[in-house]
């Protein structure tokens, strides 16, 4: 072997030897993000990359030796390197080519002389043999031999594929011709992995692997990737045996939630495959790869090797005369439970056939796939893979008559880039190492980002890989066998597994296009192969009308993964026939006219005798001619209709309930025009469940309630359908009242789009309970309100919704107020910010005479004025359960506020009233204080942004002195000035309850506040915003703080300061309160406070306003110095300003 030379030599090696080498390494960290690579793991790469390129290059015309040689071994030495050294340049050389040119035969001998070559041979050659003193046998045939002849390979000979099954049948027919294609269980890869890992015969059969791990399961591997119990490092999941716990911690496998390798999936890996020109990674195929990492690889690998056994013929062997001639990899796949050995008749008496319960074909297709994925990706550097008892082929060692060497892998190769860790793996009788060789096309995997094993740096190559030796060697007693390998170029993605049907249907389309442009006159040809190609789904034209988002007209429009259903693909191949066939008949009647193609299309429809169109019948009226004919043949339930045309607008009822039948009966009608002119034709196939749709979107189609009606038919029948998006539409109440009929008898809708959010109607309904449901800022209208209410008005679960923030208007409230009649459950209600005006409050007001479990109404932002806050408080004076109502910025007046105090009189539970922001003037305040005196359950109220005089505000606190029950107070912009202030103070000085005041946009000077403060035991939240505090008063409201030490909330400037967090008493080491707007007042507050804070680090004060100029500071008002010497002498401490 080599003996190392110091590191400045090898480095300087590697840069004379190899530029171009480091050059395309360094450009290839650009491609794939690598900015700041360590050098010395740089050099050591490099080194590797260049032996590694070196050893193949100096095999590929070396003949394979059976036996030892002298020449072969001395010419495996590194002699040149001695001799390099001695003729190494001067100190200064800029060219060693020209130096070497310009030696002398004198000067070659003077510096071999003077360097004692012999003897510099002699020590590396002494070295040499020590080291074939310690090996186990002379050449790697030897010692393979010798494994089997010892008895060491208790696994026997490694199964490996010929040559013939490289070039043959094997790898074209991939990994399909081994396992079967993927499957799908309800049309999802997912569900079809989980099942093989957890329904299945094996599922929780424990197992052991090969590398040591014990008693594991398949399920409780999938739960370890999908969704493991992060907190159990110890017990619940296998680990290698004896003592690897304890001596080998750090490299035990740890749980992980699976979210954190989806990010590093979407944010890392991805972008990196998309940028390199791949398909991203999917879910599956980073579960797989996951699993693959763990002690699953013994199974999936188990599955493919056991096709390394075939017969005379090629076959696999799935039968043997007894159990003792089955070779050990079939025998494996029995001990773990993939499937079985059974007496089978035929042949000898013990003979046995193999039976498989689980091949696990979708998971191992997935790891295939993300191979093929993310080999461009990997970096070119050795490879290697050590194992333990087996020996290898003996066309490992024996070329054939064309000088191959090596064999095809069926089985998936885990290989590390660490040397260290393959020789571990190999540790043990029978050792062998395999090194590989990458290339630009054939390239493994790097799987360390995603491995349960990180530190295994694991690079892992695809199935039915094939292996070309370059040479054999012996290393003490371990086998060293150099290869190359050639990838499987038949690999496919997942995606392209899966979509071989949709692949076909795609070529099938194609071809019909060619078919008709040939068979159709020639003006018309080109525009009616586009007509199909755009019917079919395979692209638009001009002339489409938008037929490629239609489910019949765009038969091979899906997903590929959806015609991986038989019933799917069947329909898609009739649909698209159909299409041709329309396509064509379309063209001839258009030859020679002036209409276009697409017009054509719907006047042939008739003459086949599957099309009507009612629109030139006089249908609007009950009594009318043909009214009767008309309804007789659309209960006759037609068998060859197809498609329907009607004005629904000039229809009467009768004729109107008649087509309604027709969309819940129908077995044929595919295609019902009935709503307005640019409506969207429906298919009532698609409506009633016939065509098992599952999911169905016609949203902005110009749907009105008409169609709304017609679409409500299909789903009262439909037992298929579970999402359905009519959003951007013009369906009113008329249109979600039909649907809400519909819904009353359908419980299979389980998603419905009106607005632009799509509802979660078994929420809504509670059969998936939930007690609260946040709705807001969704937009909604109207419609979805109604769907709303109806299904909430039944929900025996739902506790809390929130439609804060839409557009529900008077027709959406008067819905759920209708809900809220019936309702024993509801507890929390948010309307706020709704468009609801007086009618819509008088229906609420109206449900909440009766309701008795409502708690908390939120109507604020609405506009209900007056007369809705009158209806509203007539109801208060009866409601004996609503604790919390929220009015504000509504437009209420005086008017409003004087019956609102007459409710308060009388009212015995509501605890919170906020009707900030409103119009209410001295008498409505005046009103409101008076009810006040007379109520004792009421805790908290907010006035504040209305018209109220400081007096009018300060009758309230007069009132609130005697009566001592508000928690809470708002009086934002009340006029308050600084002799309000004086009489607020003494309230807040005085009063044992109030916890949150807020007296924000007064006038109210800090001397007062600050001096309350100091007295007040109770207080925790106070509002101080658009006061003008000022430093002065900043500074008297900080001295107050040092002795109060209640407060936890303080605004001075916008932003609520967190007084804990700055004190220290809620322990943080670090806060970011950059960008908040902070003033010199707040500066003033947080600076004495982060002065006796032992536990803060570190502040972020940045893109604030603290007044830092040089004449404040003069003045002793500059917020920023002030800040900068409460931290002066903290030693460490970090200040961003």
């Amino acid at each position: 072997m080599v003996p190392r030379t110091t590191e400045q030599d090898e480095n300087q090696s590697l840069k004379d030897e190899n530029q171009s080498l480091k050059n395309h390494s360094l450009k290839q960290d650009e491609i794939h993000g690598g900015t700041d690579i360590d050098k010395q793991h740089e050099t050591q790469s490099l080194k590797d990359e260049i032996k590694s390129l070196k050893d193949q290059l100096n095999s590929v015309d070396a003949q394979p030796a059976a036996e030892w040689g002298v020449a072969g071994w001395v010419d495996s030495l590194a002699l040149a390197e001695v001799v390099a050294k001695a003729l190494k340049e001067p100190a200064g050389t800029t060219d060693p080519f020209t130096y070497v040119l310009s030696l002398s035969l004198a000067d070659l001998k003077e510096k071999l002389e003077a360097v004692k070559l012999s003897e510099a041979i002699a020590e590396t050659l002494w070295s040499a043999i020590e080291k074939l003193r310690g090996q186990s046998a002379a050449t790697g045939a030897a010692l393979n031999a010798k494994f089997a002849a010892e008895g060491d390979a208790f696994k026997g000979e490694m199964g490996f594929g010929g040559v013939e099954q490289f070039y043959g049948g094997v790898l074209r027919a991939s990994l399909e011709k081994l396992i079967g294609p993927p499957l799908m269980v309800d049309g999802s890869l997912f569900k079809a992995m989980e099942t093989e890992h957890c329904k299945e015969k094996d599922a929780d059969v424990p197992f052991d692997t090969s590398n040591g791990i014990e008693g594991a399961t398949s399920r409780m591997e999938w739960e370890f990737v999908v969704a493991p119990v992060v907190e159990d490092h110890n017990s619940r999941y296998a680990e290698r045996g004896g003592d690897f716990r304890t001596a080998h911690r750090e490299w035990c496998r740890k749980p992980e939630p699976l979210s954190a390798y989806e990010a590093k999936m979407a944010d890392e890996m991805n972008p990196r495959l998309v940028e390199a020109g791949q398909a991203p990674l999917t879910l599956e195929e980073l579960i797989a790869g996951r699993m693959y990492t763990g002690p699953m690889y013994e199974k999936y690998n188990a599955v493919l090797r056991f096709s390394s056994a075939r017969g005379a013929d090629g076959a696999v062997r799935l039968e043997y005369a007894s159990m003792e001639e089955v070779p050990f990899l079939q025998t494996k796949c029995g001990t773990l439970h993939l499937g079985e050995w059974v007496a089978t008749a035929a042949g000898e008496p013990a003979a046995v056939r193999w039976t498989w319960h689980n091949q696990y074909s979708t998971t191992i297709h997935a790891i295939n796939s993300i191979i093929v994925k993310l080999s461009p990706l990997t970096r070119i550097t050795p490879l290697y893979r050590g194992w333990t008892g087996a020996t290898l082929p003996e066309a490992f060692f024996k070329p054939d008559v064309l000088g191959f060497r090596g064999g095809v892998e069926y089985g998936f190769s885990s290989t590390t880039t660490d040397r260290a860790q393959a020789v571990h793996y190999a540790e043990g009788k029978a050792s062998t190492v395999l090194e590989l060789v990458m290339g630009m096309i054939d390239r493994g995997a790097d799987i360390s980002w995603l491995s349960q094993y990180p530190h295994e740096k694991e690079t892992l190559l695809p199935p039915l890989m094939g292996l070309q030796v370059r040479s054999t060697g012996v290393e003490g007693s371990t086998l060293v066998v150099q290869c190359s390998f050639s990838i499987n170029m038949a690999s496919l993605t997942l995606e392209q597994v899966s979509g071989k049907r949709k692949k076909l249907l795609t070529d099938m389309g194609a071809q019909m296009a060619a078919e008709v442009r040939r068979g159709v006159a020639e003006e018309a040809a080109e525009e009616a192969s586009q007509l199909v190609r755009a019917r079919l789904g395979l692209e638009r034209c001009a002339d489409a009308g938008g037929a490629a988002d239609k489910r019949l007209e765009a038969p091979l429009g899906d997903e590929a993964e959806a015609y991986n259903s038989d019933v799917r693909f069947q329909a898609a191949v009739g649909d698209a026939l159909k299409v041709k066939r329309l396509v064509v008949l379309a063209a001839t009647m258009q030859h020679g006219g002036g209409g276009g193609l697409a017009a054509a299309m719907d006047t042939v429809l008739p003459l086949q005798a599957s099309g009507v169109d009612l629109t030139v019948f006089d249908l609007g009226s009950d009594d009318g001619v043909m009214v009767g004919t008309v309804v007789a043949w659309m209960e006759s339930e037609p068998s060859a209709l197809t498609s329907l045309t009607l004005d629904w607008g000039k229809a009467c009822g009768r004729v109107r309930e008649a087509l309604l039948g027709v969309v819940r009966t129908t077995r044929t009608l595919i295609v019902l025009s009935a709503g307005e002119e640019g409506a969207m034709k429906l298919n009532p196939l698609q409506l009633n469940g016939r065509e098992a749709v599952t999911s169905l979107d016609v949203s902005n189609k110009k749907l009105g309630d008409e169609l709304a009606g017609v679409i409500a038919a299909g789903l009262s029948v439909n037992e298929v359908m579970t999402t359905l998006d009519i959003s951007q539409n013009d369906i009113g109440d008329e249109g979600a009242k039909a649907l809400v009929s519909a819904l009353c008898v359908n419980e299979v809708l389980t998603k419905l789009n009106l607005d632009g959010l799509e509802l979660d109607l078994p929420k809504l309904r509670g059969t998936d309970p939930v007690e609260s449901l946040d709705l807001s800022g969704k937009d909604l209208g109207p419609a979805s309100a109604i769907v709303i209410a109806s299904l909430i008005a039944g929900n025996e679960v739902l506790t809390d919704l929130n439609l804060f923030r839409n557009q529900i208007g008077d027709e959406g409230a008067k819905a759920i107020a209708e809900a809220l009649a019936v309702n024993a459950v509801l507890k929390t209600l948010n309307l706020c910010d709704n468009n609801i005006r007086a009618e819509g409050a008088a229906a609420i007001a109206q449900a909440l005479r009766v309701n008795a479990a409502l708690k908390t109404l939120s109507l604020g932002g609405n506009k209900i004025g007056d007369e809705g806050a009158k209806a509203i408080a007539e109801a208060l004076a009866v409601n004996a359960a609503l604790k919390t109502l929220s009015l504000g910025g509504n437009k209420i007046g005086d008017e409003g506020a004087v019956v609102i105090a007459d409710a308060l009189r009388v009212n015995e539970v509501l605890n919170k009233l906020n009707i900030s922001w409103n119009q209410i003037g001295p008498t409505g305040a005046a009103a409101i204080a008076d009810a006040l005196k007379g109520n004792t359950v009421l805790t908290s109220l907010d006035v504040g942004f209305n018209d109220l005089t400081e007096e009018a505000a300060l009758g309230i606190v007069r009132v609130e002195r005697q009566r001592n029950k508000l928690t809470s107070l708002g009086l934002a912009s009340c006029s308050i000035g600084p002799t309000g202030a004086a009489e607020i103070a003494e309230y807040v000085s005085g009063s044992a309850v109030m916890t949150e005041l807020d007296v924000s946009w007064n006038s109210i000077g800090a001397a007062a506040i600050a001096e309350a403060l100091r007295g007040n035991g109770v207080l925790t939240n106070l509002n101080l915003r658009g006061n003008r505090i000022g430093a002065e008063g900043a500074k008297a409201i900080g001295e107050a703080l040092a002795v109060n030490g209640v407060l936890t909330k303080l605004n001075l400037d916008g932003h609520e300061l967190d007084l804990p967090k700055l004190r220290g008493t809620d322990p943080v080491e670090s806060l970011d309160l950059s960008s908040k707007d902070l003033g010199a007042a707040s500066a003033f507050v947080i600076a004495p406070l982060i002065a006796g804070n032992a536990v803060l680090k570190s502040i972020d004060l940045r893109f604030n306003d603290m007044d830092n100029h040089w004449i404040l500071g003069l003045l002793g008002l500059n917020g920023e110095r002030v800040i900068r010497d409460a931290v002066s002498r903290r030693e460490g401490f970090e200040l961003q300003i």
